[in-house]
């Protein structure tokens, strides 16, 4: 069966070029311009291969020894390339450790998890899924979907991390996105985020405006742009409504999901602007120590920095501005 999608307006859904493929939250097989002005595609599976053992959550999130249970919680779910060994293991080996080990002592108020799809077919793809399910059964820590881990993947893996949390780790009060090249500040996470307080529904993300290239020759003012590969963070009131939204698909990246729903009459998300989610390597390109202490997630950063980074951040003798907010709006 093959499904048709018309759009009145390309700019409507997104940056669209001939060839341009980006993958479906139900679908395996990638939307794909073609001349008609259709995206057509073929309905594939959406099952998990790997995810945490069962009760992770509720372990993690267990009330602390004097029986008080956690004001806000928090699940990061990493997205990250399959092959991309290295920067998983750095992110445990630093940030991932200020959240607590969840698995051995319980009591955490941040869980770290690792979102993927599978391997790209290549000779070394069944090696590299069994590294995969190794380290999956080494750091129970791992959600892998049944969609190919591809550059285009960022919708099935958030769809993916938002139905392993509404299963899995429903008591969460926030989901927060980051990329496996993304350092985080779990304290600036926690004072940013477990103050905000949202009435109802919210997507905090990186919203800026920046000219961008529509169709490959003309560039056009976008007022607002959503750098969804900096990071977000979904109010835990919100994941049921975005993974329903996700799954009936018609959407070509998750920044045209995030429009969708901020406009919906019925039941709107609200979508605020926190620029601690930085593009760079911390807030507004400040030099280490303080962009990253500023920052809630630093940008493009390689396992060898995610280390400087970590000491940076744990550099108590660097002068920094701790009154910065990031959730004032341009």
């Amino acid at each position: 069966m093959t499904l048709v999608i018309y759009f009145r307006d390309r700019r409507a859904a997104g940056e669209l070029y001939p060839g341009f493929a980006v993958e479906s939250a139900v679908f395996n097989a990638p939307f794909r311009w073609r001349s008609s002005g259709a995206f057509r595609m073929r309905p594939a599976s959406n099952e998990l291969l790997i995810q945490p053992p069962e009760g992770l959550c509720t372990r993690a999130f267990a009330a602390g020894e004097n029986g008080t249970a956690r004001a806000e919680t928090f699940v990061v779910a990493v997205h990250s390339a399959p092959h991309h060994f290295e920067n998983r293991l750095a992110i445990r080996a630093t940030w991932a450790r200020d959240s607590g080990a969840a698995l051995q002592t319980g009591g955490t108020d941040v869980l770290v998890v690792f979102a993927m799809g599978q391997p790209s077919a290549s000779p070394r793809k069944q090696q590299t899924q069994l590294r995969i399910a190794s380290e999956a059964a080494l750091y129970r820590d791992v959600i892998q979907g049944s969609f190919p881990g591809t550059f285009s993947a960022s919708l099935p893996l958030n769809a993916i991390t938002l139905k392993w949390v509404s299963i899995a780790c429903p008591q969460a009060s926030y989901v927060v996105k980051v990329s496996d090249d993304s350092f985080v500040n779990v304290w600036r996470l926690r004072e940013l985020l477990g103050g905000a307080k949202p009435r109802s529904p919210t997507v905090y993300a990186h919203i800026y405006q920046k000219p961008s290239v529509w169709n490959g020759h003309r560039l056009t003012l976008v007022r607002n742009n959503i750098c969804v590969a900096c990071g977000y963070a979904v109010s835990g009131d919100a994941v049921n409504g975005l993974l329903n939204r996700a799954m009936s698909g018609g959407f070509i990246s998750v920044e045209h999901l995030f429009w969708n729903v901020s406009r919906d009459r019925v039941a709107p998300v609200k979508l605020v602007n926190m620029r601690a989610f930085s593009t760079t390597r911390g807030l507004d390109s400040d030099p280490l120590p303080c962009g990253v202490k500023n920052a809630i997630a630093s940008h493009h950063l390689s396992a060898g920095s995610m280390y400087e980074a970590w000491k940076a951040l744990h550099n108590d003798t660097a002068p920094c501005d701790a009154s910065r907010t990031a959730l004032n709006i341009r």
